[in-house]
């Protein structure tokens, strides 16, 4: 027989995902280097800023990504952000 407990038993999406959480812990974005930005008018929420973007065309891993406030993108949106030909 076969067993496993479900709390150990993980996606790879969750394997990348909980490295990502890991990097921004461990790394977090120095204040120093936002200190310039404003906060954008009649925004509640304010902007979280990460020393990492996660590069993905996967629907699922997105979601979950956004659900821990890490920046999400696919390589097309990330290349013209960065302005990267």
């Amino acid at each position: 027989m076969n067993f496993y407990c479900q709390e150990t038993f993980q996606v790879n999406d969750d394997r990348i995902l909980r490295s990502c959480v890991n990097y921004t812990q461990s790394e977090p974005a120095p204040e120093s280097l936002f200190s310039d930005v404003k906060v954008p008018q009649g925004r509640e929420m304010p902007n979280i800023y990460r020393n990492l973007v996660l590069l993905t065309e996967d629907r699922v891993l997105n979601m979950k990504a956004m659900c821990q406030h890490i920046p999400c993108r696919t390589m097309v949106r990330f290349m013209k952000w960065a302005k990267i030909s």
